[in-house]
């Protein structure tokens, strides 16, 4: 958000005044006059969803605000426009805050071309209805002559946007949101006869979760959580948050079951100090994400790091609930272990299952040099394609669909651990719009970025070439939560090997693909699901993995 911080810089004639105003019966000098309201982002006196769907998508990188909006934007106004102002504004929507006014000085000279003449109208209160007629009518106390302000649009780029797609994970409605800005707190406690053996101050922590980007630190790619998810998103995630160090009041056996009375004990600790709503990044009356870890001492059998729904729905902290927490005995000294295992289990307050399997002895779901996955028993390694498909963390130009109808086709593919990372899908029949099918999707994984930490410190072996996955992802609700079916451990996948899974690796156990490479009915586990949920059906299509040239690969798929 720096571009936002320079522009709010810039702005000239606009100086909110705190002890000015004649909103909330506060008076306005003869030389500052009401310009409007934060949260206003349309300029039509009016506060209505269309400003929250304003802010949210420019948040998500979908459409530029000009100059005259940083203001109205920052409703926080902390000099800056992020995940907090949208929170403040899904609040004031619900009536549970006051809208500000925004004063400064008449304008002396025009911001545009067009103006209009002075009038003696000032902005009125603003309504939270949903309407797009302007509210003209005065406030019932004023003296003061105010100017009206220009209209400036909201718009978009000249060029032809390429943007985020939506995340499909978003149905199964977890507190965590994949894109834009998403918020963690960390509770890091120890019990009067439970401590860590290395303890760290809160700004210590907070600087291995939420630090900069650093590719020169001994943790990369896990120097920090938000680098981490920035690099692997591309940027449509942008992970924040505070830590807060605590001693819990009872002993660790008391709280060995009962995480919820931990989780509310250290909520009312700090809710005098802190707001907790303004982690409730996508305003949903939930804060995003907590986690609560405790000493590496705590036992496996109570402790090992989980995460799932807060089990207290009716619990509150400053006006919203808990959302998705994390537990675990992972200790903050342990940088790499610990950003790593809660990185994955994050995925899980986004939504993403396990891919490992419950029910195995093996416990790996995909093997071989090709077989890493974060969600999987690699905690070590990048998310595949599939699982930044779920999250959204592609453009639209970053996906290819292949049609038979068009005969052979020849498509690039790019590492998949930058920003120009895409991927391509093979359907079988019809692709739901949310990906919410059967289909192969097709990536370029290579040995850089996130995937560099598994390769350079021996912990498994991972080579660079294209891997295919098999994906039977179907939305289930008719469960005690909404989730994908099929998921390792659930009623769909209770064996080893056999049957339906939600994902698969083409080819398991053996290497990624490269140049010459032929793939086809018969490489292992290239098949549709049959009646008896086995990788039976011929696809119909040869993949015919081309030339490496400038660090992109060729695959040709023909009918």
């Amino acid at each position: 958000m720096n571009k936002f911080k320079k522009m709010l810089a810039g702005i000239t004639g606009m100086a909110v005044l705190a002890a000015s105003g004649v909103f909330a019966g506060v008076t306005v000098s003869s030389e500052q006059v009401l310009l409007g309201y934060r949260g206003d982002l349309d300029w039509n006196s009016t506060l209505n969803n269309d400003d929250y769907e304003i802010l949210v998508s420019y948040l998500l990188g979908k459409t530029t605000l000009g100059e005259a909006f940083a203001l109205n934007a920052d409703l926080t106004g902390d000099n800056r426009v992020d995940a907090f102002d949208a929170a403040l504004l899904r609040r004031c929507l619900k009536g549970d805050c006051e809208w500000k006014g925004i004063y400064g000085e008449v304008p002396t000279e025009p911001p545009t071309e067009e103006t209009t003449e002075p009038t003696t109208e000032v902005p009125t209160e603003p309504s939270t209805e949903v309407t797009t007629q302007p509210q003209t009518d005065p406030p019932e106390t004023t003296a003061v002559t105010t100017t009206t302000v220009p209209v400036t649009t909201v718009t978009t780029t000249q060029e032809e946007p390429d943007n985020f797609i939506d995340a499909p994970i978003a149905k199964v409605n977890s507190s965590l949101f994949s894109q834009g800005d998403s918020n963690l707190v960390i509770f890091c406690i120890e019990f009067p006869d439970c401590q860590y053996s290395n303890e760290l101050s809160a700004s210590e922590v907070e600087q291995i979760a939420f630090g900069a980007a650093d590719e020169s630190s001994a943790n990369y790619p896990f120097e920090s959580m938000s680098a981490f998810y920035s690099r692997s998103s591309k940027g449509a995630m942008n992970l924040s948050g505070k830590v807060f160090t605590y001693t819990a009041k009872n002993s660790i056996s008391a709280y060995n079951e009962d995480k919820v009375g931990l989780a509310e004990e250290c909520f009312e600790a700090f809710k005098d100090s802190e707001d907790f709503s303004r982690f409730d990044g996508n305003g949903d009356g939930k804060i995003d994400a907590t986690l609560f870890t405790v000493p590496e001492s705590a036992s496996d059998d109570y402790w090992w790091p989980c995460s799932g729904g807060f089990g207290a729905p009716e619990y509150t902290v400053d006006g919203v609930t808990v959302g998705n927490i994390i537990t675990g005995n992972v200790a903050p000294a342990d940088k790499m272990n610990f950003n790593s295992s809660y990185l994955h289990e994050m995925g899980h307050c986004m939504g993403l299952p396990d891919y490992y399997l419950y029910y195995s002895t093996d416990f790996d779901s995909m093997h071989g040099t090709a077989g890493t996955e974060l969600m999987d028993a690699d905690a070590y390694s990048d998310f595949c394609s599939f699982s930044k498909l779920m999250l959204g963390w592609y453009r639209e130009s970053q996906i290819s669909v292949f049609d038979s109808s068009k005969g052979a086709q020849t498509f690039t593919l790019k590492n998949a651990q930058t920003d120009a990372g895409n991927c391509v899908i093979i359907p079988y029949g019809n692709l739901d719009d949310n990906y919410f099918s059967e289909y192969f999707i097709i990536e370029y994984s290579t040995i850089d970025g996130n995937n560099s930490g598994i390769y350079n410190r021996g912990w498994g072996e991972i080579e660079s070439g294209i891997r295919i996955h098999h994906i039977k992802a179907d939305f289930q609700e008719d469960y005690w939560y909404p989730h994908l079916k099929y998921q390792n451990g659930s009623e769909a996948t209770n064996n080893d090997d056999a049957g339906i899974r939600l994902i698969r690796l083409v080819n398991d156990n053996g290497g990624p693909f490269t140049t010459g490479d032929v793939i086809n009915s018969s490489t292992s586990g290239f098949g549709w699901y049959d009646s008896g949920e086995n990788e039976s059906i011929d696809p119909g299509v040869t993949i015919s993995v081309g030339a490496l040239q400038n660090g992109e690969y060729t695959i040709t798929i023909t009918p």
